[in-house]
C-alpha cells in the first residue's frame, strides 16, 4: 500500500508560482523543497529530482493515473535502494495480507485511483492544455520549467491531503486502517489528517 500513498502523493498533490525565465532546474529546486521535509523525507532529494525528472516525461504522453503509475512504476523502482525496496515490498506483503490477497490489494489500488482521476482528472486535463498553449514557442528547458511549476499545485500539503482524502473515503475504514499502517514511515504524517 506504500506505492498506493507514496504514487497518489507523487501524482496528485496548491500553490502556483509564475515561472517568469526561472530555469527549470531551479523550478525543480523549488518543487523538492516544497516536497521535502515537509510531505517526505523517505527519499533524498537526490531521488525526488529523479523521480520528479521522470515524472516529468511521462506526463507528457500519459492521459490518466493508472497510465502513469504504470509508466511511472519501473523508474521508482530503479531510483529506490536495496533497503528502500525491502523496506516498502515488506509493507505491501503486509498490507496484501491485511486484505486478504494480492488481488483484492489490487482492486483495493485502482479503485482509489480511479477515485483520484475522477477527483483531479478535469484539473489534469485544464493544466495539461494550459502548459501546452504557454509551451508553443519555447526552449526544452522553459517546457521543462512550466511542467515544474504545475507539479508544485499537486505536491504540497494542502493538494495531498485532499488527494488522500479522497483515497481515504474510496476505501472502508478498515481497509484505510490497513493502507495507512505503515504511513509513517513513508510521509510526515503531522502534516495530514489520516484519521478516517
Amino acid at each position: 500500500m506504500k506505492h498506493l500513498l507514496f504514487f497518489s502523493l507523487v501524482v496528485g498533490f496548491s500553490v502556483a508560482y509564475p515561472t517568469n525565465g526561472i530555469k527549470s532546474s531551479e523550478q525543480l529546486d523549488l518543487l523538492i523543497d516544497q516536497v521535502y521535509p515537509e510531505i517526505s523525507t523517505w527519499l533524498t532529494k537526490d531521488q525526488m529530482r529523479t523521480l520528479f525528472q521522470e515524472l516529468s516525461v511521462v506526463v507528457r504522453k500519459s492521459k490518466t493515473l493508472e497510465a502513469m503509475a504504470k509508466e511511472m512504476y519501473k523508474p521508482i523502482l530503479d531510483t529506490l535502494t536495496a533497503e528502500q525496496k525491502s523496506e516498502s515490498w515488506d509493507s505491501i506483503q503486509k498490507a496484501q495480507k491485511g486484505f486478504g490477497g494480492f488481488q483484492q490489494l489490487k482492486v483495493i489500488f485502482f479503485h482509489s485511483m480511479d477515485a483520484v482521476q475522477n477527483f483531479m482528472g478535469d484539473s489534469m486535463e485544464k493544466d495539461r492544455a494550459e502548459v501546452t498553449g504557454k509551451a508553443n514557442g519555447k526552449t526544452e528547458d522553459e517546457k521543462l520549467a512550466l511542467i515544474y511549476e504545475v507539479f508544485r499545485q499537486y505536491f504540497n500539503i494542502e493538494f495531498g491531503q485532499k488527494v488522500m482524502d479522497t483515497v481515504k473515503y474510496s476505501m472502508t475504514e478498515h481497509d484505510w486502517l490497513i493502507a495507512t499502517e505503515d504511513a509513517a514511515q513513508y510521509l510526515n504524517v503531522e502534516n495530514f489528517n489520516l484519521v478516517y
